[in-house]
This record gives C-alpha cells, structure tokens and sequence, in this order.
C-alpha cells in the first residue's frame, strides 16, 4: 500500500489509532486517539499502554499482548477501562494486531480503540433497571410473569411458586395456555394477540383460571403489556402483573346468590315493589306491582313514572316523593287514586340514590272497615238504647207505681210528689247525660287557655260538695300557668266528673290530692287521687263502658264521655286503683293539638 495513503488513512480515521514498539512504547498516535484520552501526542509518545489503562485492567491486557507476541493468538480484541486525563474513566473495546517485518518478525504493535463508554454506560443503566425489577418481583405479592411471544414462560415470581406450587425449572418450555382454564384460553390468546400487535404502548385487563399444581384452579387478574425490543433480532416479550382474586369472587358469587335471593323475595311477596332513581325512572319492577297497575314491565322500566303511570302518580305521591328524596327519611301514607278508583298503602324508603317503594291495593279492607265501623255504630246504638231503656225503666215504674196508688185509693199524698219529682229528675239527668254524648270530640273552640285557673275553679266550685261528705281538696300544684290548646268547657266536665267520683268514693275525714306538672316540652299530666274505697282488678277494664258504672245509681255514662273528651284533645286517661286504699287518675295532654292532614 502506498504510504502516504496509509498515512493519510491512520491521520483522519475516526477510530483512535496508535503504533507501538515490542516493549508497548507509543510511536505513533492519531488525533482520535488524543481526543479519546484527553493528551497531546507529545505527551503520549514513548509513554506504555499501562500510563492510561484502568489499575484493574493492565494485568489482563498485559497478559493478551504476551500471547500475542508468542505466538499462541495472531490477534486479541477485549473492552477495556482508560483513565483520560481529567481522571474519568473511558470504555474503549482494543482491537490489537502485530506488524511484521520482511523478515516475518513482529517489529510494531497496531493498536484500535472503538469509544464504547456510551454503550457501557447504558449496558449499566439497563443492569440496574434488570436488577430493581428482580428486587421487587421477588419480593412482590403479585405473580410477576414474562412470556414471548409464543406465551411460553420466560421467567416467573417467587409468588407463583408460592400461589400456585410449580417451580421455575417446571415451566421450562411450557405454555401459559397450557395451564389456562379451557373456558379462559380463547380470551387469555386473543389478550396476548392484542398487546403484541398494538402499535401504541397499551396495557390490557383480564381475569382467567389457572391450574395449581394440585389441580385446582385460581382465579386470576392480571395487567398484560407488551415490551417490544427493536432491532439485534430480538423478539417482543409480553410482561404479566397477576393477582390472586379468588376470595374476591367468593365475595362476588356469594353476593350475587344475595342478590338473587332478595330479587326472587321481591318477586314473591303479595306488596307491589317498586324502585326509581333521582330522575324518577323505573328500575326495578316486581310481580305484583305490574298486576296491580295492570300494565308490563316493558312499559315501566327505563321510563318516567308520571309518562308512563300519570293514573297512579298523583300530586300527593310527587309531594312524598320528594320529601324522601331530599331528607333521607323514609314516609308511609295511604293515598286514593280517582282514575283507579282505590285506596293503596304506601311506604317510601331512600337508599344511596335510588327510592324503594311498598304498595298495596287495600280497597277491600278499607270497605271491611268502614262495615266494621257502621257495624260498631249499631252495637254501639243498641247498648245505649238498651242501656238508657233500662235506666228510664226504673224512674218511670216508680212514678206509674205511685199514680196506680192514687188512682185506687183516691189519695195523692205530698211525700207522693216528692217521689215522682224525684224520679222525674232522675230521668232527666240521664236524659241530659246522653244527649252529651253527641259531640264529645267537638274541637272548634279549641284555644290557648291555662289549665290551671281551669283546675282552681273546678276545685272551688267543688269544694262545698266535698265539706258536706267530710272530704278536703289538696291542690298540691306548683308549676304556675302551664297553658294548653284545649277546649275549657269540656276540660271543666272531665275534672268535674272524675273530681266528683273521687269526692262520692271517699269517706270521711279523707283527702283528694291534685296536682298538674309539665312531663317535657310537648306534654303535661294532671293527677287526681283519692283515699277512698277503691276499685277492684277484675272492674278496672270496664271503666269507660257505656251505662257500666261502680256507684249504685251511676249510669257510667259521665266517664264515657270523660274518655271521649280526652281521646279528643289527642291525651290520654289512665286508672291506676287498690280496692281499700284509693284510686288514682292520670290525665296526660299535650300541650298542641296535632291538626290531621
């Protein structure tokens, strides 16, 4: 080769280039080698390979130049580690060949330095990436998986060991199919397919069964992603995240088997169920609610309740509806529907989103009650009739016995008078005691009024009755003005009827205490108890009874209306007694009258 060619060639080739003697002095350099290592040639000539290379490289690169001038290698390439000038190190892959003389001797060394630092650099990087992932893959509760392409397995987990009982050396050459659930296969392939042959850097779910070594098999969850690897002939790998989900659809089956029971409950029971969303659109429909509105489901689901039921939904259930909705309180009412002429009872319950309804088509037993009510009536008509035939009987025999008298004997004697007036009052009274019960509820004069100056007055105006039966009023109130919206007059009957009971059943020398207190903020409690004779168990259910009284010339119609009175002002009576030791009674009224909607 002409030299100068050479020359030309050694000068501005961008490998850097260097001629040594035998004993490895530098001769000749070029300038790559000089940008290479950071050294003018003046600096390098005469210096040996040992000045720039790597401490713990010069034994290996000493050892390769004495094979190569004895003969056992023609030439060597290895990649070796320099020290450039500024002290950083440089990867170089040193390509070396002898130079003969004519005579066949070695006379110089040429040696040619590749810069591999970059690639080194990234051969580094790539290991410590390599070796994070196998820290946390084998540390990891998950199963971590790499497949090729042909799914056969390339590396598992320490947890798949763990998971599923096979070791790594057991899946050399296998397929994940193979050990893929015969349902699953068809999906696990095509999940493989579409993460291979995606031109994006997608990731796909999917949920499979996979065989343990002991047969059985485990559900699985698992994230696939494609590592594709460009160009040197290496194939793409597919990288499997798995998780065992196997309690999870445990849960899952158990709470679909809960849900399907619920649904075949709501399917059976005789209430219609309805459910709607915050938009008011059918969801859920049951049995009986498509045979009571006489419609399908067809027609319901997925449809606003007022287009598609406007004979149903009526401005009332709207107004609950949305009373529901908005407090998150469950509502139950009766509601009557014109256009199908019937009565429903009605339950709302909210739950998350979604408003749960009950309704039942309860015509029938609303006419079943109104006959009891009208037979009720009657009975009632009956007793009374029976019972005021009977009161009027006596009174009416005695005057008939005595005007018999005079007619025979032609004598009308004062005492006579006396007799029939009396018997004539008598009647009257319980004339006038049942005319007082045609309107006991009445509650149009209901008003603010004080409970007390009602009490006092009663007792004042008593007070004369209870001297002559040797019987002295305590009013034991303290709390002043406790005012109620009640009605004063038939307030005024209630304590003049059970004040002068308390007065006829005590003896002499005994005493009656009242009292009157607030229980909390809506109620208050008037007690009345006397020291009298008491009333027995086996009479204590009967008070209140129409013409049912313990006084020898009661007619009990006075405590009939007395708990009619109160049943009117929403309160409550109750007796409490002990035959020989007295009766006491508790008057409970709240303080506002709840008007009916």
């Amino acid at each position: 080769m002409n030299s100068n060619l050479f020359n030309a060639m050694f000068r501005q080739s961008i490998i850097a280039m260097a001629i040594t003697t035998i004993d490895g002095r530098l001769l000749f350099v070029n300038d790559a080698f000089c940008n290479l290592l950071g050294y003018k040639k003046e600096e390098i000539i005469n210096e040996t390979h040992e000045k720039f290379t790597h401490p713990n490289d010069i034994e290996v690169n000493s050892k390769k130049i004495a094979d190569l001038l004895e003969g056992r290698i023609c030439h060597f390439q290895i990649e070796k580690r320099y020290i450039h000038k500024n002290g950083q190190v440089v990867w170089g892959l040193l390509s070396v060949n002898l130079i003969y003389d004519e005579f066949g001797s070695p006379e110089y060394i040429m040696a040619q330095i590749q810069n591999i630092t970059e690639k080194k650099e990234i051969e580094a990087t790539l290991l410590e990436k390599e070796k994070k992932f196998r820290i946390i893959a084998e540390n990891s509760s998950d199963r971590i998986i790499v497949l090729n392409e042909n799914s056969n397995y390339i590396y598992v987990s320490p947890a798949f060991t763990t998971q599923l009982g096979f070791e790594q050396s057991e899946l050399t050459g296998l397929s994940a199919l193979d050990l893929i659930h015969d349902d699953d296969k068809q999906s696990f392939h095509h999940a493989i397919k579409s993460v291979v042959e995606s031109d994006i850097d997608s990731t796909v779910s999917i949920t499979y069964r996979i065989q343990h070594k002991e047969g059985h098999y485990v559900w699985t969850e698992s994230n696939l992603k494609c590592i594709k690897n460009k160009g040197n002939g290496h194939r793409n790998e597919i990288l499997l995240m798995c998780r065992d989900i196997t309690e999870r659809k445990k849960i899952e089956k158990k709470l679909y088997e809960s849900n399907r029971r619920i649904h075949n409950i709501l399917e059976s029971i005789s209430d219609g169920f309805v459910a709607i969303d915050n938009e008011a659109r059918f969801i859920f429909v049951n049995r009986a609610a498509v045979e009571i509105l006489k419609t399908s489901r067809d027609k319901l689901l997925g449809y606003v309740c007022e287009e598609v039921l406007p004979e149903f939904i009526t401005p009332e259930l709207l107004r609950y509806y949305e009373v529901v909705k908005q407090e998150k309180k469950a509502a139950q009412f009766e509601m009557y529907s014109e256009n199908l002429e019937a009565t429903f009872a009605i339950r709302m319950y909210p739950i998350e989103d979604i408003i749960s309804i009950y309704f039942l088509d309860i015509t029938e037993q609303k006419k079943m009650e109104e006959w009891l009510k009208k037979t009720e009536k009657l009975s009632l008509v009956g007793q009374l009739a029976a019972g005021v035939a009977h009161e009027i009987r006596n009174p009416m025999t005695s005057i008939r016995g005595f005007m018999q008298l005079v007619k025979s004997t032609k004598e009308f004697k004062d005492f006579y008078i006396d007799i029939i007036l009396s018997e004539l009052e008598r009647t009257e009274a319980i004339i006038y005691e049942f005319l007082s019960l045609a309107k006991p509820n009445e509650t149009s004069a209901m008003e603010k009024t004080s409970i007390n100056v009602i009490l006092d007055n009663v007792i004042h105006l008593l007070e004369a009755q209870a001297l002559i039966h040797g019987v002295k009023i305590v009013n034991n109130t303290e709390e002043e003005n406790l005012v109620i919206e009640c009605n004063g007059n038939q307030m005024k009957q209630v304590f003049l009827n059970i004040i002068q009971n308390a007065i006829e059943a005590s003896g002499k020398n005994s005493s009656i205490h009242v009292s009157l207190k607030a229980l909390d903020d809506e109620y208050i409690m008037i007690r009345i108890a006397d020291e009298g004779c008491g009333i027995s168990s086996e009479r204590l259910p009967k008070l209140g009874e129409p013409f049912y009284s313990t006084k020898e010339k009661g007619t009990g119609v006075g405590l009939l209306v007395t708990y009619k009175i109160i049943e009117g002002h929403q309160g409550k009576l109750n007796f409490t007694s002990e035959e020989g030791k007295g009766t006491t009674v508790d008057i409970v009224l709240p303080k506002q009258i709840t008007k009916p909607e």
